[in-house]
Order: structure tokens, then C-alpha cells, then sequence
């Protein structure tokens, strides 16, 4: 698609807590995440029913602040794989 969530530019899509592990390895300290999720006034109340719960299939969009972090070493996670 030549636009949106979908578009040519989006090469890879994130988890929550892909981006954590990315921004860990790399040596950055994630100071804030905020997210965009669905507004659709059918999700949102669906979201307050279930107590919040639906948020992370409701959120499209991370925004992260970060800072690198020199006292942190490198390192690489160990993927934990679950599999269905």
C-alpha cells in the first residue's frame, strides 16, 4: 500500500515485548512508552468492560523514549518460544 499502517516503508512489526528486548540489547533505558490504540467507541467500551485488558490487541502504535545507557553491558536476550 502507498499508505498507512500497511505501507511500503513498514518493513517489521513489534510486539510490546519485542521492543523492550530490542531497546535492552542495544544498551537504552526505556524511560516512557506510550501507545496509540484503536479509537472506535465499540473498543473503547469493549477495552473498559474487559477492565483494560484488551489493550495490547487494541494498540497499533508505540511511542518510545529512551536513553542510551553506557552502564548497561550488550547483551543478547534468549528467546523464550511458545509454541500452539
Amino acid at each position: 500500500m502507498d499508505a498507512g499502517i500497511l505501507d511500503k516503508t513498514h518493513l517489521r512489526f513489534f510486539s510490546l515485548i519485542n521492543i523492550r528486548e530490542m531497546f535492552r540489547d542495544g544498551g537504552f533505558e526505556i524511560e516512557e512508552i506510550r501507545r496509540n490504540m484503536v479509537s472506535a467507541r465499540g473498543f473503547r467500551v469493549l477495552n473498559f468492560l474487559f477492565l483494560n485488558r484488551l489493550r495490547e490487541f487494541l494498540t497499533y502504535q508505540y511511542y518510545i523514549i529512551a536513553r542510551k545507557n553506557s552502564k548497561l553491558p550488550l547483551q543478547k536476550s534468549k528467546r523464550h518460544v511458545i509454541e500452539f
